[in-house]
Order: C-alpha cells, then structure tokens, then sequence
C-alpha cells in the first residue's frame, strides 16, 4: 500500500523576509520523506515538525515514499508585505485607429521590474509612461516583479479600422426626386470624423 500523508501544515504562511515558519507533518506507511524545493530528507517518517526560513515566495511539497509508491503535500508560503503592488495603471485612450499609439502611465511600489504584454520592458519600474502602438485590440498585460513575488493589473484597448467610403462600381448619385431625369447636381461622398 503507498504511503499516505495525513497532515502537513505551515505556521504562519505569510511572513515578512527573514522570518521562519514552523512546519508539523504526519504520514502513515512511510519509509522516508523528503522536503522540496530543499530536498531536505526528514529524520522521523511518522510525524514531527521543522523550521524553514524561505528568502521568497515557495511552495513547499512533502513526499513520502516507500516501496509501493509516493504521496505528496503542499503548503505555500506568501510574503504579501514585501510583493510588488501596483498602484496605478490606465492609457490615455482605450479606443484608437490602427497604427495609432495610445500612452501607458503605471506606478508601482516595491517593484525590481515592470514588462507589459509580457515582453516591453518599462523603464524606471517604479512608474513613468511610454507611447505604444497596439497591433490589435485586446487585453493590456502590466506584471509587477521583485524577488518576493509580482502583481498584474490588465486593460482592454480597442482597436478600429477607420470608416471608408467603398467604391460602387461606378454608378453616379444625383441629388433630386426619385425617378426623375434630372441628373444635376451630383453627389460626392466621404467620410468625415473626429480621425479624418
């Protein structure tokens, strides 16, 4: 019969850097466990408890083991007043023509480093703005990241083609009653907007 893991628990789970947290744990048919990510082998495979000082956000797994198989457990451990936050994110217009740019403004605290839509690294991390062209509309990505842990905030631009008049092959339009003969004055078209 594989082993099972009856308890495995973390006190407290969020902690400020440099703090530890007491882990207890009981396993039954267990002929050893193991500690990831440290892969620190525990002395007593039935229970006991341990302290850990983690220097980042972690999830903790216990494995036990014995001849018929493994089980496993988890605990995360979060540092919520240590990881980035950001503060504020918006663009100067969320609806724009294609091959228009929009402006990005971000502010962030406690950040190493800021990328948007994965890939654009913001520069300085703490805030600022950048000008951007969109390739299409959809959803604006900001990541906030330290070594503790990161924060996302998400916008959705919109991105348009612009109205155009569509050729009608050639037929002329003349203002007047319907039916009549009078071909005068002709009418001309075009599209005028706030983007013309």
């Amino acid at each position: 019969t594989k082993p099972d893991i009856t308890s495995f628990t973390g006190t407290p789970t969020d902690i400020a850097p440099g703090d530890s947290v007491l882990f207890a744990y009981a396993a039954v048919r267990a002929d050893s466990l193991k500690l990831f990510p440290t892969g620190q082998k525990l002395t007593n495979a039935v229970s006991g408890s341990l302290y850990v000082k983690p220097s980042a956000v972690t999830t903790y797994t216990l494995r036990a083991y014995n001849s018929a198989g493994q089980d496993s457990a988890k605990v995360s451990i979060s540092m919520t007043s240590v990881v980035p936050v950001i503060n504020t994110f918006t663009v100067s217009e969320d609806t724009i023509v294609v091959s228009d740019s929009t402006q990005a403004t971000w502010g962030c605290a406690r950040v190493d480093s800021v990328k948007l839509n994965g890939t654009l690294e913001l520069a300085p991390a703490a805030g600022g703005t950048v000008w951007f062209t969109p390739p299409a509309s959809g959803l604006l990505t900001l990541i906030a990241y330290n070594q503790y842990g990161s924060d996302t905030a998400i916008l959705t631009v919109r991105v348009e083609v612009p109205a155009q008049v569509q050729p009608d092959g050639g037929i002329l339009h003349y203002k007047g009653e319907m039916g009549s003969s009078q071909q005068f004055p002709q009418m001309r078209f075009k599209v005028v907007d706030q983007f013309a």
